[in-house]
């Protein structure tokens, strides 16, 4: 299992990326819906503790990075009341970049 813990003080959080095996524990953790274990990846949010998780399985791609990294962004503003703009996005985008290029990082990517 690989585990990346990283505070965002900009929006006083943090993100935890996680890759492993099997989601199957982080499903029942946190009581998400059975039809996640099947997934390859999944975000949550963990109001209880301010933080937001984004876990792989070990196949992952530049895609499934980027579909993640988007759900992670859209629950961050959410939670913090910030509306999407597609006309004033690039605080938005710059964030997206930056969760993609950090997973990209911390994580191995399938051959």
């Amino acid at each position: 299992m690989t585990k990346s813990i990283l505070q965002i003080p900009v929006y006083s959080t943090k993100l935890i990326i996680i890759q492993q095996k099997s989601l199957n524990d982080l499903v029942k953790k946190h009581k998400l819906s059975s039809d996640f274990k099947k997934a390859d990846a999944i975000t949550i949010r963990d109001s209880k503790k301010n933080q937001y998780i984004v876990a792989f399985k070990k196949k992952v791609d530049p895609g499934l990075i980027a579909h993640e990294a988007k759900h992670a962004v859209n629950m961050m503003f959410e939670d913090r009341g910030i509306k999407l703009d597609p006309d004033n996005d690039e605080n938005e985008v710059r964030f997206l970049e930056w969760i993609v290029n950090t997973v990209h990082k911390k994580i191995k990517l399938s051959k």
